[in-house]
């Protein structure tokens, strides 16, 4: 439950069908995060703040949207803009690729046909899209092989970091404990 600020009442943000994260939102209302942020500007959604389980074990706290809300702007959406715009599409696919998301779970998530995903990974590559990402399911791999879980390729970086560092004091610690040879 969370505490609405504006009308000082309790608001139950547990029903996860109801309160979308801000992934879930942008899913749901086939949109990009400006739109989004502009929506929110405009007071036309209320936000809220949820416990959610992490994807790396614990809780942690999360925006979440009305899922009720999102469905009138959806609606008022495709009314006043027929379909949406081949900028919109752009913009919340390069999102989708800066999250790691593979091309063919764009054309199910956003309903572009596989070329127009595939132009568009390959759009989003050309500028320097692809620098940073790591895909979920190499991500996992990595976390199996390391023995760690980390969130990002700066995560990433330092797990590696440390296990060096770990093994470098160990190897240190059985050399001077063998002595001199």
């Amino acid at each position: 439950m969370q505490k609405n600020a504006k009308k000082n009442k309790i608001i139950d943000t547990s029903d996860e069908e109801r309160w979308l994260t801000i992934s879930q939102s942008l899913d749901y209302a086939g949109c990009a995060m400006t739109t989004l942020a502009n929506w929110r500007r405009k007071n036309r959604l209320n936000p809220q703040t949820a416990v959610r389980p992490s994807p790396h074990g614990g809780l942690r706290e999360v925006v979440v949207y009305d899922k009720v809300e999102l469905s009138r702007l959806r609606a008022v959406m495709s009314r006043s803009h027929g379909k949406v715009s081949a900028g919109e599409v752009a913009a919340r696919a390069f999102e989708l690729f800066d999250q790691g998301v593979a091309a063919r779970e764009v054309v199910t998530r956003l309903r572009v046909t596989p070329e127009d995903a595939q132009e568009l990974r390959e759009r989003w590559e050309s500028m320097g899209g692809d620098d940073l990402v790591l895909t979920s399911t190499a991500q996992r791999e990595l976390e199996g092989i390391l023995g760690v879980q980390f969130v990002g390729v700066a995560g990433l970086v330092g797990a590696v970091r440390q296990i060096i560092s770990e093994a470098s004091r160990g190897i240190m610690q059985d050399a001077h404990a063998s002595g001199p040879g």
